[in-house]
């Protein structure tokens, strides 16, 4: 369940708002995304980053929200520089790909290194696939396995394993 680092767990304001965020994450899952919205923005306003990376997702989509690649890109940001996991891979994306920013490889594989280090395994996967192209960093076929092997332990659906398989018949 999504908490808020930035607030004491023992303030009943944190819990309220905690409370809101769990209840416009249950609401977006069941696609009730007016509902999720009322609940996520006021939650994302006062700092939660679990409802800033929403409310990012949510302009991403266009789910309550119009599709706005550049409000995504902000509220991505502002939860991805308080430690939020999902948006700092969310933010090496929007890089790698340039949507509503300058595509900088570099600066991708940096959001994708701090992702990595707290357990997305997309974002190591992503790492891998850099290290093994040499985009953004310095091409490295044992990185790029490390990362893959990283990758193919996390839970989250990622392709590190193919990624893995690939670089086993390069590296010796």
């Amino acid at each position: 369940r999504p908490t808020n680092a930035g607030v004491s767990a023992a303030s009943p304001d944190s819990v309220a708002l905690d409370r809101d965020v769990n209840r416009g994450c249950d609401a977006w899952k069941t696609g009730h995304y007016s509902q999720a919205w009322a609940l996520l923005l006021p939650a994302a306003l006062e700092g939660h980053p679990v409802a800033q990376h929403r409310i990012g997702v949510m302009y991403v989509m266009g789910q309550g929200a119009l599709a706005d690649a550049a409000e995504a890109t902000r509220w991505f940001r502002k939860a991805a520089e308080q430690g939020q996991g999902e948006s700092q891979y969310s933010v090496g994306m929007r890089y790698l790909l340039g949507q509503s920013v300058a595509q900088d490889s570099k600066e991708a594989s940096r959001w994708f290194k701090l992702a990595a280090d707290q357990g997305i395994g997309v974002a190591a996967a992503s790492l891998a696939k850099q290290y093994a192209k040499g985009e953004g960093v310095s091409r490295d076929l044992v990185e790029a396995y490390k990362w893959a092997i990283v990758a193919s332990n996390l839970p989250d659906p990622n392709d590190g394993n193919n990624t893995m398989r690939a670089l086993e018949r390069s590296l010796t």
